[in-house]
């Protein structure tokens, strides 16, 4: 049973890459505002392959719900292009320890795959932290890290970007960091977000929350869910990117 359910009508909107951050540049006295600047009433929503609609179009942060019903956009990259469609990222720390390792690539992978997902795994494939040359020490291997640690970080914010939605793991004591970062990321940037936690521990603020008001905010008005089963949190991603209803 999931521990909350976002409005299912209510649409996921993807911020345009020159409004990733707020109000780039002061107005200039004597002439008129930028209207391309970023504020609260004149951010606007990409839709790959038509026109930007006003943020206040689409929904209401006070209220999540959605103003004009039906209106889906399709979520682009930074750089314009469609992303590919039911893309799903997995965020959490599993790749970490054996036993998250084993879980991800056994149970959690296989999952995706077969509810006729995309899988877009951060702990697949070659990573920039594992060709540390043997022979580096010292302030050379501080350095070498991190400039490894910025590509790494950078490759899982581009398979995001790439993704349709987000499935994250919650378990722990308390929902590791650089999942947390990767939930707000996913939410800033219009993505789906679905969360499972199958931890019976509690590590949320307070009795109404399973784990922190934040994280549980982002997944909620991203329209996505919380659950306690990992088969129902990729059912639900399944039935809603099969039907275009984000």
């Amino acid at each position: 049973m999931p521990l909350h359910v976002c409005d299912s009508s209510a649409s996921a909107s993807s911020p345009s890459s020159s409004c990733r951050s707020m109000c780039p540049a002061p107005p200039v006295k004597g002439r008129a505002p930028d209207s391309s600047l970023c504020g609260p009433s004149r951010r606007a929503i990409p839709r790959c392959g038509g026109p930007s609609l006003p943020r206040s179009a689409v929904r209401s942060r006070r209220t999540r719900a959605p103003i004009v019903p039906g209106v889906s956009p399709q979520p682009c990259t930074p750089d314009g292009r469609p992303v590919t469609p039911g893309a799903v990222y997995l965020a959490g720390p599993s790749g970490f320890f054996e036993a998250g390792r084993r879980w991800h690539e056994e149970v959690v992978v296989p999952a995706v795959r077969a509810a006729g997902l995309v899988p877009r795994d951060p702990w697949a494939g070659p990573s920039p932290l594992a060709d540390l040359p043997a022979d580096e020490d010292g302030p050379a291997r501080r350095q070498w890290l991190r400039q490894a640690n910025l590509l790494q970080g950078r490759r899982d914010l581009e398979l995001i970007d790439e993704s349709e939605a987000v499935l994250a793991s919650l378990d722990g004591p308390d929902v590791d960091s650089g999942t947390a970062v990767e939930i707000g990321y996913a939410f800033a940037r219009g993505r789906l977000v679905v969360g499972v936690r199958t931890d019976l521990r509690r590590c949320g603020d307070n009795d109404g929350a399973s784990v922190n008001l934040m994280i549980e905010t982002c997944i909620a008005d991203s329209g996505g869910v919380l659950h306690t089963s990992l088969d129902a949190a990729v059912a639900f991603l399944a039935a809603r990117l099969a039907r275009g209803a984000r």
